[in-house]
């Protein structure tokens, strides 16, 4: 059976129907919230707040690119995240080059 990452990563948008994407999604976010508050989630992804949770009660059509991510962070969620978590601290750390 080919991961889901591996269907969101191998179309484009034009081949991935409409309902398989929020399907995708859905799944995605389930797994992620149980390492993770939706708000958390939609906090490091730039995402405005209840957007994750129209996309999972099927209430909006998610981009592809918001499917792969979701879908790539929810194959590795703890490793993921705990990664993201740090990419933003050390961007907020950093001083900004002259």
């Amino acid at each position: 059976m080919k991961d889901e990452g591996d269907v969101v990563l191998g179309l484009s948008a034009r081949t991935i129907p409409t309902a398989q994407r929020m399907r995708l999604a859905s799944i995605a976010i389930r797994k992620l919230e149980t390492f993770v508050s939706q708000r958390r989630l939609e906090r490091l992804l730039g995402l405005s707040q209840g957007y994750l949770c129209r996309l999972k009660a099927g209430k909006q059509t998610p981009s592809l690119p918001i499917v792969a991510l979701l879908v790539l962070l929810a194959a590795s969620p703890e490793k993921r995240l705990q990664r993201l978590s740090a990419l933003w601290e050390r961007a907020h750390q950093d001083p900004p080059p002259p």
